[in-house]
């Protein structure tokens, strides 16, 4: 009888395909040579091999990756705090960045959108100032590649609600149809911690209001809910909010606040639950008002800057405290920007809590004092002069 030597061959080193069994053991191989008596391969051996060049292969891709990652952590540089919080990256990005940002707003075509209503001295911005929004969005979406990666999508904040006409305006809107809003006010009127800066323009308990009711009827939608809080800011604001809502970072923060006081408890519950992030968009409703109010009879001719008074001086002071860099995107708050009103809107470039931040109002002194003398709604606050008493002879 011809005898056939068989010899074992498993996968892995280079061996030729088709010496598995079905099984997924190595099986033997006929090697044709009639010289030697058939040796069957034992069934524990071919175990044994198959399970040395298993473990064999792992060892080596494990100490492939290891080295990959050491020379990855070795040449790549760790990134910074504000890169953790930006989408920006490096310092070459965020420049690019922010050109991209200034292209858009050059862009931006919102010439036919009146942003105030009545005649004469009744001329009021009513918030039509929030009209400019979706064409801040659509400018900054369009420049595909560059900043467009910061329209992401969030929820609506606002603060002081009041008759809601303001929630209103924005449920219609586009880009904040479909997203949850959260409406905040103590339905009560103002608070009464006023700056000396702010007396007279407004009154403790002014703009008592409730609205919920009807607001929710009117604006809640399947998956984009409507929800109010209740109370004075520095009551209700409090930590764990955020969580216990279910509240989300802002696409969008309607300030419409007034006072200092309240704009500053609502920039920190807003930085500090997370909930403003590079991208978001913030307005406000009066950054002007105290500036056209009372910025007109100082003795040296010069004109307040709206950053040292009301909603502006909260929000320079929260730049500072969180490291926070706004740019203007439109509004009253960069000169010659193409979307001017009364009220401002801003862009969160970047969050760092090492850098000073930046509060974005781009307009100096001549600056101010050119809006202050065209803006049709500031002229319209502008106190008017009292006649002078004519004295006769006796």
């Amino acid at each position: 009888m011809r005898h056939v030597a068989h010899n074992c061959s498993f996968v892995g080193f280079g061996k030729p395909r088709g010496l598995l069994s079905h099984s997924g053991l190595p099986r033997c191989q006929s090697t044709g040579t009639p010289a030697q008596p058939a040796r069957a391969c034992s069934r524990p051996l071919l175990i044994s091999l198959y399970l040395i060049s298993r473990i064999t292969f792992a060892a080596y891709r494990l100490a492939a990756v290891a080295m990959w990652n050491a020379l990855a952590t070795h040449t790549e540089p760790s990134t910074t705090s504000q890169e953790q919080v930006s989408p920006f990256g490096s310092q070459h990005n965020r420049q690019g960045k922010r050109v991209c940002i200034d292209s858009a707003i050059d862009s931006m075509r919102c010439a036919n959108d009146q942003t105030w209503i009545g005649s004469g001295r009744h001329k009021c911005s009513c918030g039509l100032w929030r009209k400019l929004l979706p064409h801040v969005i659509a400018a900054i979406l369009k420049e595909v590649g560059g900043c467009n990666d910061l329209m992401l999508d969030g929820h609506v904040y606002q603060f002081g609600v009041f008759e809601g006409r303001s929630m209103r305006m924005l449920r219609r809107m586009e880009p904040f149809a479909k997203l949850p809003m959260f409406g905040f006010d103590s339905f009560q009127g103002l608070p009464s911690n006023f700056l000396d800066s702010e007396r007279g323009l407004w009154s403790p308990g002014e703009f008592a209001s409730d609205p919920r009711a009807q607001l929710k009827r009117e604006l809640g939608r399947e998956g984009a809910p409507v929800h109010f809080v209740s109370g004075f800011f520095n009551a209700s604001l409090q930590p764990g909010l955020a969580r216990e809502l279910g509240m989300q970072p802002a696409k969008y923060v309607d300030v419409d606040v007034d006072l200092y006081s309240s704009t500053s408890q609502v920039l920190g519950f807003m930085f500090e639950s997370g909930l403003i992030r590079a991208g978001t968009l913030v307005g406000y409703d009066d950054w002007w008002s105290g500036p056209c109010r009372r910025g007109w009879g100082s003795s040296d001719g010069a004109h307040p800057s709206p950053l040292e008074t009301g909603e502006g001086l909260a929000h320079a002071e929260t730049a500072r405290k969180y490291g926070a860099s706004f740019v203007c995107v439109a509004g009253g708050c960069r000169a010659a920007v193409p979307c001017t009103s009364f009220g401002v809107i801003f862009l969160v470039v970047s969050i760092n809590a090492k850098s000073r931040g930046d509060p974005g109002f781009a307009m100096n002194e001549s600056g101010i004092r050119e809006f202050m003398a065209h803006d049709v709604v500031c002229q319209a606050k502008k106190p008017k002069k009292p006649k002078s008493k004519s004295t006769t002879l006796e």
